[in-house]
């Protein structure tokens, strides 16, 4: 399944680019204040979330380009996306030291994703004329309903080409109503403001409406519309990519935490008795396990094959454990042999305390030297 994620990102973004290619012969708009105001709103609301230590991204550029695709030249505005999607993942990597290159496939599909969505809201804006009344404020709610569903469709189907097969099943559109009404009233407000007030207008709207991002979309529970390839697709634990990003983003801010560092011993010689796929049910089965034991604010990541991390807030380390998870025995049962698999794990602990100047490796480093001087200790008894 994995095998169609990049032709299908890739066709996406050929049609962006043919938006944009058709578009071209238009005049921008970069001189114009509106514009220009517009455009710092964008990058605001595209990287304003990291400021308030967001999990997950929240913005407000949806509602607002609807509304650039209103006031302004379709070139603009697919512009503006290209340019505040870059600023973004800038200040990702750079504020939080993020290792991933400035352009990705990720950062490919947000920009082409939403360039396609302008161009549909451009469209769908033909079929009426947004006024301060009733009919209005409907159709403007129905159109934002369309674009919300089809910008989740278009973003799960990456996940479900990423190996999710039941991404589609999870996908409920009536979770997205609070966004839609959310949506509906930032556009209209900005609009409205600009139409009665012109510039000074649409600055007091905009402040108005950035000024709710963080204490309404923070709680959405829609917030990750396009921001939901966090997690590893076997397990159910987050990936190594978003460890990175939470890990570089507490160091970043100066916030304590423990990481638990997590190493299955001799995994290989299961896969080599039993096989890949017995392996990788023992990996879900094993995940599932560390999850019970952690706390509600402890977050469980694998790191890489065998390899997994629990990061939990200040010297806290995974909570509900009762001893050291190092003497536990862990016991996998293979329903279709009825055999019985026992097995131990390896673990190293590092806690950071928000004083040290550091990177995301290194802190790798540390926890990991901290595992094998256990695992070697742990080996010189057993010969003992």
């Amino acid at each position: 399944m994995t095998k169609f994620l990049k032709p299908y990102i890739i066709l996406l973004s050929l049609f962006a680019a043919a938006l944009v290619y058709s578009s071209a012969m238009g005049a921008t708009e970069f001189t114009s204040p509106s514009f220009l105001v517009l455009l710092a709103a964008l990058i605001y609301s595209e990287v304003g979330y990291i400021s308030y230590g967001g999990s997950y991204k929240a913005t407000l550029t949806m509602p607002l380009v609807t509304y650039g695709m209103w006031s302004h030249n379709a070139i603009s505005i697919y512009l503006a996306i290209i340019i505040y999607n870059f600023a973004y993942r800038l200040l990702v990597k750079f504020k939080e030291k993020n290792e991933e290159q400035l352009i990705n496939l990720k950062y490919v599909f947000n920009t082409a994703l939403q360039i396609i969505m302008a161009f549909f809201t451009l469209k769908l804006s033909l079929l009426f004329h947004f006024d301060a009344n009733l009919k209005s404020l409907v159709l403007l709610w129905t159109m934002n309903f369309i674009l919300i569903i089809s910008n989740s469709l278009a973003t799960t189907a990456v996940v479900y080409f990423s190996g999710a097969k039941t991404a589609f099943k999870e996908f409920k559109p009536l979770s997205y109503l609070h966004l839609v009404h959310y949506y509906t009233l930032i556009t209209a407000t900005v609009y409205l403001f600009s139409v009665a007030y012109g510039l000074e207008g649409l600055l007091l709207g905009l402040v108005l409406v950035l000024f709710t991002q963080t204490t309404t979309l923070s709680r959405s529970s829609s917030k990750a519309i396009n921001d939901r390839l966090i997690l590893d697709k076997l397990t159910g634990a987050y990936n190594r990519a978003y460890m990175e990003e939470v890990i570089s983003g507490n160091i970043n801010k100066k916030k304590p935490f423990t990481l638990t560092f997590i190493d299955l011993d001799d995994f290989k010689s299961v896969n080599d008795a039993y096989g890949h796929i017995i392996g990788d049910n023992l990996l879900v089965d094993f995940a599932a396990i560390i999850k019970s034991m952690m706390g509600k604010d402890e977050m469980l990541f694998r790191y890489g094959g065998d390899e997994f991390c629990v990061c939990s807030p200040g010297s806290n380390s995974i909570k509900q454990m009762k001893k050291n998870v190092d003497e536990l025995v862990f016991v996998f049962k293979i329903e279709s042999q009825e055999t019985m698999i026992q097995y131990h794990i390896s673990s190293g602990e590092y806690y950071y305390t928000g004083k040290d100047e550091l990177s995301f490796q290194d802190v790798i480093t540390y926890v990991d030297q901290h595992m094998y001087r256990k695992k070697k200790n742990k080996q010189s008894k057993q010969i003992v």
